[in-house]
Order: structure tokens, then C-alpha cells, then sequence
């Protein structure tokens, strides 16, 4: 009896970044790292289908899986940025070339699309701009967690975005989003930035390092928080 044929492969896509400093590796040096990236994941590393083309320097930042076949579950997502080549072209050029600093991390800051209202400061690393940019929602690396953190995922208060900008320098990301519940803030208010430092202050003058209050808080915290 001839044999039934057999189910093709599934296998994952992925595309590779590498975590780490700012080091430009070739494409084809992709596949030497990989391996050692992949840690914990290397017992399936053999099942991984790889395309690597073209010789033009990028930059590494970490390696991300995309979702794997016949599993509801999100691994990892993929994205690789471009190499910072001249000034000319970082200042001027039409690419995105982001500069993450030596933890890997790239400043990043929040306003409302419509005011133009700044909402927050916080840090990505490029698994969260890569995130950022393929879910649409703001999302950070917070430094004290250690971890990605989706702007919402626990008071629903989400950040669509709307526009991604960078400065000449290309070592700042402004997001501008749509503030999901008008608040941005894990102490309620609508921006992190809700006080301001009185009029008269002086720098050696402890006493005169006053803050005063510039917006009201519009929710209490305790509401938008289950405790754990």
C-alpha cells in the first residue's frame, strides 16, 4: 500500500535581533548567535527555518520569536533595525536608525495626539519598540520590573498609538497615543507630570524647593489596581 503522505512542517518564523550593546554584525553572522540566543529555547532550535540574504551591517538587539504553529500562545515577536551610518543620514535621512544606549535602552516620551500634552517618560529597549510598533499600544521596558510592560494590561488605561516620532539625534522616541481612560498616571492623574515647582525657587534653598500641584487627580489609584 503506498504510504499516506505526510503533513508538511510547521515550523516558526522568525527573525533574529540580538540583546545586548549597539554592535553591527552582518546578516550572515545572524546565524552564528542565534544558537546562543535562543537559551532555553535551543531544544527546538533544529525545527527553526532561517532566510538570511544581503551583506549590509545592522544592528543586533535581541532575538524574538513569532507565534508558533498550532499554539494560541504569543512567544515572541521579530523586528531588526538598521544600523546608524552618518550624521547626515541620522539627522536627515528618512530611515529610522535608533540609538539604544549601552543597557540597551532608548528614551522614550509620551503626549496626547490631539493637546500634545506630554502624559510620561519611560524607557524602551528594542523588544518593546518592536512591540510598540507591531500591536499599536505604547509599551515599555520598566527598569525596577525587569520586564516589558504594556501601558494598560492592569488599570486598562491602554496608549494607542497614533505617530512615532524621533529627534535629529535619533536617541528619543515621542510617542504620540490616544490616553484609553484619560490616565496616565498610576497615581490617577492624567499626566505623571502633575506638579511644578513653585516661583522663587533656589537651588541651595532646601526651603524654597517647593512643589505645588498643577493638575487634580482624576481617579483614585486604588480603583484602577487589584491587590495581589
Amino acid at each position: 500500500m503506498p504510504c499516506a503522505p505526510r503533513p508538511p512542517v510547521l515550523r516558526p518564523k522568525v527573525s533574529v535581533i540580538f540583546s545586548g550593546k549597539n554592535t553591527a554584525v552582518t546578516m550572515s553572522e545572524i546565524l552564528t548567535v542565534l544558537p546562543w540566543s535562543a537559551g532555553n529555547m535551543s531544544a527546538i532550535m533544529p525545527s527553526v527555518s532561517i532566510s538570511v540574504t544581503g551583506t549590509a551591517p545592522v544592528y543586533i538587539h535581541s532575538i524574538i520569536f513569532k507565534h508558533w504553529p498550532n499554539k494560541n500562545k504569543f512567544i515572541m515577536s521579530t523586528f531588526v533595525f538598521p544600523a546608524r551610518t552618518t550624521n547626515a543620514e541620522i539627522e536627515l535621512g528618512t530611515t529610522l536608525q535608533p540609538k539604544f544606549g549601552p543597557d540597551g535602552l532608548i528614551p522614550c516620551i509620551t503626549s496626547d495626539h490631539v493637546t500634545n500634552e506630554v502624559l510620561m517618560f519611560a524607557y524602551m529597549n528594542a523588544e518593546s519598540l518592536t512591540h510598540t510598533l507591531l500591536s499599536g499600544k505604547a509599551t515599555y521596558w520598566s527598569r525596577s520590573r525587569n520586564k516589558l510592560w504594556t501601558k494598560g494590561e492592569e488599570s486598562g488605561n491602554a496608549q494607542l498609538v497614533k505617530a512615532v516620532l524621533t529627534d535629529c539625534d535619533q536617541d528619543v522616541i515621542l510617542l504620540k497615543v490616544e490616553n484609553v481612560g484619560g490616565v496616565a498616571c498610576h497615581n490617577g492623574y492624567k499626566s505623571c507630570f502633575y506638579r511644578q515647582l513653585a516661583a522663587g525657587a533656589i537651588p541651595d534653598d532646601e526651603a524654597s524647593l517647593k512643589l505645588e500641584f498643577a493638575a487634580r487627580r482624576v481617579i483614585d489609584p486604588a480603583t484602577l489596581y487589584k491587590k495581589k
